[in-house]
């Protein structure tokens, strides 16, 4: 019978919840710049930036080929194509931001169910979706008026 050695060093303990646990890797010079470089614009450290890459890595490698990939997918190109109008400059222009809001409005309404969810139409759902969403968005803003 084969016996296991024993683990020198300190006992390995289960992590608290939302404790970081250390993670090791090597990188190549030029990705290790770029982390740096990408680290320092966001305002967060690069172990910071590297976990968050990694949780949209995650989250594509998760979504990717089902509905919510192709929907997602559609809105940032319908964000894209309003940053190409040639009215301004992309997203910080005021024009362009309205456009890319609607494009993703008009996607997210283009993928609704088709069946009917009960004695609403698609088109009242979606209205009153988009009822709501204004309803949100005056409560968001309405501290920009004082």
């Amino acid at each position: 019978m084969m016996q296991t050695k024993k683990r020198a060093g300190r006992p390995s303990r289960e992590p608290l919840p939302g404790e970081r646990v250390p993670m090791s890797f090597r990188v190549t010079p030029e990705l290790k710049a770029k982390m740096d470089r990408i680290a320092a614009d966001g305002g967060r450290s690069v172990a910071q930036e590297v976990e968050r890459l990694i949780e949209q890595a995650l989250l594509v490698e998760k979504v990717a080929g089902t509905k919510v990939w192709r929907i997602a997918f559609d809105i940032l190109k319908a964000i894209d194509d309003a940053t190409w109008t040639g009215l301004g400059d992309g997203l910080d222009d005021p024009a362009n931001y309205l456009l890319a809001m609607t494009n993703s409005i008009v996607v997210l309404a283009k993928y609704f169910p088709e069946e009917e969810p009960s004695d609403y139409t698609r088109k009242q759902y979606i209205l009153a979706a988009i009822e709501v969403a204004r309803q949100q968005i005056e409560e968001t803003l309405s501290g920009d008026e004082k």
